[in-house]
């Protein structure tokens, strides 16, 4: 059989940013592939030729299937780290639709820095020194600690946003050091390494 009677004919593509965009580009042009059906996609998503898109939570497992099953792909694609972390390829698969992106337990290297950074220990790989926090005084303590040194501080959330104390910890820590980085990833809860909090903060600074 050669590459082209391979190629699935219609793809369900997760996600609507400038990654999805150029994956939709990519994916509508390859020979074989019929159409390509993004979810919830954007505006330039939706220009590209052989690319439609339909609205709907990528975080939703049930939804992305129900996508996937009307739309009755042959492939889906996630592209984003949250609808990974939510467990969204893991229905796809137990709903039999083939999936192109990790399991949810693989993707918490990349969604949860406190879990990177236990397996980067357990492993011996050296990294940013860095801490997980769900209160904001032992975190402002351990950021003093890194800003004393005269580097910058990074500062990630390690569960939903709006969790309440992953939330208190980063503008705590910001008003006391205006400059340093923030960012927040909108993954779900979930169990962390023994004696670990799935609502922490992290700060650290690169090795000198």
């Amino acid at each position: 059989m050669d590459a082209v009677a391979r190629t699935p004919r219609r793809i369900l593509l997760v996600g609507g940013g400038g990654r999805e965009h150029a994956l939709a580009v990519r994916l509508a042009g390859e020979p074989g592939v019929a159409a390509v059906v993004a979810l919830p996609g954007s505006d330039a998503i939706a220009g590209v030729r052989g690319v439609s898109v339909v609205p709907g939570d990528p975080l939703d497992a049930s939804v992305v299937v129900a996508a996937a099953r009307a739309a009755r792909v042959d492939l889906a694609v996630i592209g984003p780290e949250a609808p990974l972390a939510a467990g969204v390829a893991d229905a796809l698969v137990a709903a039999g639709i083939p999936t192109f992106g990790p399991t949810a337990a693989a993707a918490r290297i990349e969604s949860s820095k406190a879990f990177c950074h236990a397996i980067a220990d357990a492993a011996g790989v050296r990294m940013a020194r860095a801490g997980a926090f769900a209160a904001p005084g032992p975190a402002l303590a351990f950021a003093a600690e890194l800003s004393a040194g005269g580097r910058g501080i990074v500062i990630k959330a390690d569960a939903w946003p709006r969790a309440r104390a992953s939330r208190s910890v980063t503008r705590s820590t910001r008003r006391r050091w205006p400059l340093a980085r923030s960012s927040s990833a909108r993954v779900p809860r979930r169990p962390m390494l023994p004696g670990s909090s799935s609502r922490s903060a992290s700060a650290g600074r690169r090795p000198a």
